[in-house]
């Protein structure tokens, strides 16, 4: 059910990305991973995303090449960047049925996204997916840069304050419990994503259709 809009109704809409805008597939990037590498796919997913390495980036605590080196030191590997680079794309594919309802929201709404993601994946989106630039310029808002992650309070907080938005102003979209409760808590209005049918309701309840 989309969240109940409250007195003051938001006039613009903050999306999450992979499992909103995109389609989160990380089977297919490990299986990629794992053709390049020849490593299992279980040791890789264990290495790298069952450890600490995943939220690191996530939280800007290594640049795209010191992920990159560290990626290869944890697998005992050696792979090229633009390799690396690559692959951690493939977890991504866009669902033409939500950019469709953020294009049409561009029109007359502010959008941005916010996603707990990795400097390297921003760089292999938007060099991939030239739509996500165009559509969302300056309002791409990857954790890395935040130097947190959802659902902590403080990088909603930050992100609001490069937006120029303020909590009540704004609809959060996301899939995940968590981060919708954590949005939430620090003042924004809220809908927990489950499909675009629900999502475009969500929207009439806010007045943002």
């Amino acid at each position: 059910m989309p969240a109940e809009p409250t007195a003051s109704l938001p006039d613009s809409v903050l999306f999450d990305l992979g499992g909103v805008l995109f389609r989160y597939l990380p089977e297919r990037r490990l299986a990629h991973l794992a053709q390049i590498t020849g490593l299992d796919g279980a040791i890789i997913h264990q290495a790298i995303w069952q450890s600490d390495f995943d939220q690191q980036c996530e939280r800007g605590a290594m640049s795209a090449a010191e992920s990159h080196q560290e990626f290869c030191r944890r697998l005992d590997i050696k792979i090229s960047y633009t390799a690396y680079r690559d692959a951690m794309v493939l977890a991504f594919e866009p669902d033409p049925a939500v950019f469709q309802i953020a294009r049409d929201l561009a029109s007359r709404r502010h959008i941005a996204i916010l996603t707990n993601n990795w400097e390297t994946v921003e760089e292999a989106l938007v060099a991939r997916y030239p739509a996500l630039g165009e559509l969302f310029t300056g309002r791409l808002f990857f954790t890395w840069r935040l130097k947190g992650r959802k659902p902590d309070r403080t990088v909603f907080e930050a992100c609001l304050k490069l937006w120029g938005k303020k909590a009540k102003e704004v609809l959060f979209v996301d899939d995940s419990e968590k981060n919708v409760t954590g949005s939430r808590a620090a003042g924004l209005h809220v809908h927990h994503y489950k499909d675009p049918a629900g999502l475009a309701r969500a929207l009439h309840a806010h007045g943002l259709a």
